[in-house]
């Protein structure tokens, strides 16, 4: 379990406790102290000093990728887990659940359910996978699958709430990239482009805190760079590897245009911002070419679901068409009581 340590000390307690409490038998944790100017550093050490399976990394402040990277290089498991420290395993069975579905599946990623938790400490809304099984090895190749992993469950982009097999990350290369937002969508992009064998669990594994002063937390205005960067680097790695990542950058990119307006919308910054989030999204190459293939009903006929189809389709071409306040409005009405809380947790 590899967990990256800045300003956490608030927290950081918590998220220790609920991995080394885990029925999971043979646990590595490894703490990268990424020059946390807090009392954090102290925590780490503490619990090093208690507990012979914590390994302390102490570097210079980098950035969470580059802190991921070196928890992967000192890791000697053959899963490796991903945790923030703000965040917490959802109970004793967490690992054990994900470990168990890896293995029985020979799969290179594991992946289950979760819980948002409130700063009040507070379990909300179970959110489940995409899928309550491992998936036939046709279907991952799919644009349903593609559609269903990296548009409707949005989870799905990010590191944690998953087991990555360690060989299969050093066997393709593939490591945590520099940017300090979304560096976690661009990761699974690439993972997913080396074909890996998938496996999920109905468990809920991991609870997500919205926490207020978090890079996810915050009201952003660089997500449409931060997304252009990270579908244009994942462009460039199905190009090297001679995949056609067209469909799979195509969901990853709409689904963005309607997170990056939901960041707005979410921080009460209105319909006019939320317009501008969308519009700016468009002027970025790599989203705007593969919207607009979208639109062109490209990567549609994969998605079993005609209603989706249609909406899919629709918002494409809104997008294409500049109408953007169609967009916007659609993420509005979202992000009401009902839903407010899921379109916060889907852009982490």
């Amino acid at each position: 379990v590899i967990i990256p340590v800045y300003k956490a000390e608030a927290y950081l307690e918590e998220c220790l406790d609920s991995v080394l409490a885990q029925e999971y038998p043979s646990l590595e944790l490894i703490l990268v102290d990424d020059g946390s100017p807090d009392g954090s550093p102290a925590i780490c050490d503490r619990y090093a000093g208690r507990h012979p399976n914590i390994q302390v990394i102490h570097q210079e402040n980098q950035g969470p990728g580059p802190a991921r990277n070196a928890g992967i290089a000192a890791a000697r498991g053959e899963y490796l887990m991903f945790a923030d420290a703000d965040d917490k395993l959802d109970g004793p069975r967490a690992i054990r659940s994900l470990a168990e579905a890896a293995l029985e599946n020979g799969a290179d990623i594991a992946s289950g359910g979760f819980r948002l938790m409130d700063e009040g400490r507070t379990p909300l809304e179970y959110i489940g996978p995409p899928y309550r099984a491992a998936p036939d090895p046709d279907h991952v190749r799919s644009p349903d699958f593609q559609f269903h992993c990296f548009f409707l469950h949005s989870s799905m982009g990010f590191l944690w709430g998953k087991l990555y097999r360690r060989s299969f990350l050093n066997a393709h290369e593939i490591r945590v990239g520099p940017q300090a937002y979304m560096e976690d969508k661009c990761l699974n992009l690439c993972c997913y482009l080396c074909r890996p064998a998938y496996a999920f669990t109905p468990e809920s594994v991991f609870l997500y805190r919205q926490n207020s002063q978090s890079i996810s937390g915050q009201c952003r205005q660089d997500i449409p760079e931060a997304l252009e960067d990270v579908c244009a680097s994942a462009a460039a790695f199905a190009a090297r590897r001679g995949e056609d990542a067209g469909g799979l950058i195509a969901f990853a990119a709409l689904r963005g245009l309607f997170a990056a307006a939901g960041n707005a919308a979410s921080h009460g910054q209105g319909l006019r911002s939320c317009v501008r989030q969308v519009s700016r999204c468009m002027e970025q190459p790599t989203l705007r070419r593969r919207v607009r293939d979208l639109a062109r009903g490209r990567y549609l006929r994969g998605i079993p679901s005609l209603p989706w189809r249609i909406a899919v389709w629709g918002a494409a071409a809104a997008a294409s068409c500049r109408c953007y306040g169609l967009l916007a409005l659609a993420t509005v009405l979202a992000g009401r009581p009902s839903l407010k809380r899921r379109t916060r947790g889907s852009t982490r």
